[in-house]
């Protein structure tokens, strides 16, 4: 498994590579939306977003910057995973896409904006209760069963009801696969706010730019190659 998964981690590295001119001109667009939304995203997931918070940015300030972030983002994402799925698999049909992109696209995009709410209705529960504690253990688990979720929106071509089904099948038969990634993935992360800390007072500043133009493309594209393996033709590339 761990010479297969060594594999899989050089073709994401690969297309990662290949794909970095649609990274880089959607990533200096999120990192603009993401400075905004960093400190609201981190506040929300560990429950410490007050109220008084909430007013003094005004909602009518955050909902359109979350909205707009999250309709970028789909794009991004689902026009990265099309070209992986495309590359990987020898798809050689013609495919409309932009029109690929904006029906896919508008799937990923509700489903994030989706997820985003379901956290924030966790966070509106639990907040200020003596099991506060439960709202970033809630958020994991939740983000772990959506972990394929946009992968299969993609990949399968499927809406967001028939994907969240399909993406939690993928990894109830997968959990080593997913396990690995996730660690893989951590310490990536961990290694990325180490670098962050050395900078000192540029350091949010350039753990954005490495989590936009890097972390967050190359997890996906990751997931993306995992998810995959489900198909003979891909395996023939490990």
């Amino acid at each position: 498994m761990v010479h297969k998964f060594r594999e899989v981690f050089s073709l994401s590295l690969k297309y990662y590579f290949q794909t970095l001119y649609i990274t880089l001109g959607f990533g200096l667009v999120l990192i603009a939306l993401l400075n905004t939304l960093a400190d609201i995203n981190f506040s929300l997931y560990f429950g410490n977003l007050t109220y008084s918070f909430l007013t003094s940015l005004s909602l009518m300030y955050i909902i359109p910057t979350i909205v707009l972030a999250a309709l970028i983002n789909a794009i991004f994402v689902t026009l990265l995973i099309f070209v992986t799925r495309k590359h990987l698999l020898q798809e050689h049909k013609k495919v409309y896409v932009l029109e690929f992109i904006k029906k896919h696209a508008t799937y990923v995009f509700l489903f994030n904006l989706g997820l985003y709410f379901l956290l924030f209705i966790v966070y509106l529960i639990f907040v200020d209760t003596v099991v506060a504690f439960l709202i970033p253990i809630i958020s994991t688990i939740l983000l772990i069963l959506s972990f394929y979720t946009i992968q299969s929106i993609v990949v399968d071509e499927k809406k967001v009801t028939s994907a969240i089904t399909y993406g939690l099948h993928f990894l109830k038969n997968n959990i080593g696969k997913t396990i690995f990634i996730m660690l893989v993935l951590v310490l990536v992360y961990l290694v990325i706010a180490l670098i962050s800390f050395y900078f000192l007072s540029y350091g949010f500043i350039v753990s954005l730019i490495l989590y936009t133009i890097f972390f967050y493309p190359f997890s996906e594209i990751l997931k993306t190659c995992v998810y995959l393996t489900k198909f003979n033709i891909f395996n023939s590339y490990l």
